[in-house]
């Protein structure tokens, strides 16, 4: 008798992953394509929280979807992350206007 079979959910562009060796990795997919060359189904992932990694480029079956709770988790980590960004713009902000101040170059 054959089993039946296994149907495969491909991500969406916004999804957020598992990935990694052991799928402890979060990350958000940024980009899906077809390889011209193999023909198989690449996508790219956006880690959480970037800090300083890259974006990483896999295999479509080397990723897990996130269950509801770790999706919730994901945001409050990009939104922290955001928050961060905009707080240390600002920052770089005041002290570029602060040394112009003083060195009374406009």
């Amino acid at each position: 008798m054959a089993d039946a079979p296994v149907q495969i959910v491909l991500p969406k562009v916004g999804d957020y992953v598992h990935f990694g060796r052991f799928k402890n990795k979060k990350g958000r997919v940024t980009q899906l394509w077809k390889d011209e060359k193999s023909g198989a189904v690449k996508i790219e992932i956006s880690p959480i929280p970037r800090g300083r990694k890259k974006a990483r480029q896999m295999g479509v079956l080397n990723v897990r979807l996130m269950d509801p709770a770790s999706i919730t988790e994901a945001k409050r980590l990009e939104a922290e992350e955001a928050k961060k960004k905009k707080t240390a713009t600002l920052l770089a902000l005041k002290i570029s206007a602060r040394f112009e101040a003083l060195s009374g170059v406009p």
